[in-house]
């Protein structure tokens, strides 16, 4: 499975993107002082201490451990991570826990068929 993200435009505080997969597309926000490296990254699940549930994990970021994708509306909520959501309105992404509802089974199905997810950031 493989996941993009092309990150679309800056602000003071956020990294807006389009994230694509398999049929399904949503748009991202990382914090901007916390900004990953571009770049392919292999994603497993994690159980989030943090979020409660378990998420998407990006792993072998360099100089960078625990980067998850998860819910969230604004910039301060990621302290690293990719944030999901249906649409953006300004310096926010709405309808996140609605992108990440239907992203999760994505990647979760595809790691229970052995099948590798990569994400890639452009």
């Amino acid at each position: 499975m493989n996941i993009k993200i092309t990150r679309l435009d800056q602000t003071i505080d956020g990294i807006f993107g389009h994230l694509v997969t398999d049929g399904f597309d949503c748009v991202t926000l990382e914090n901007g002082g916390l900004a990953i490296p571009t770049g392919e990254y292999s994603v497993g699940v994690y159980d989030s201490p943090h979020a409660g549930h378990p998420v998407p994990i990006l792993q072998d970021v360099p100089g960078r451990d625990f980067i998850e994708i998860h819910c969230g509306n604004f910039p301060e909520d990621s302290k690293g991570c990719i944030l999901v959501g249906m649409r953006r309105v300004q310096d926010t992404i709405e309808q996140s826990k609605a992108a990440f509802n239907q992203l999760f089974p994505l990647i979760q199905a595809a790691i229970g068929r052995k099948e590798r997810v990569v994400l890639t950031i452009y």
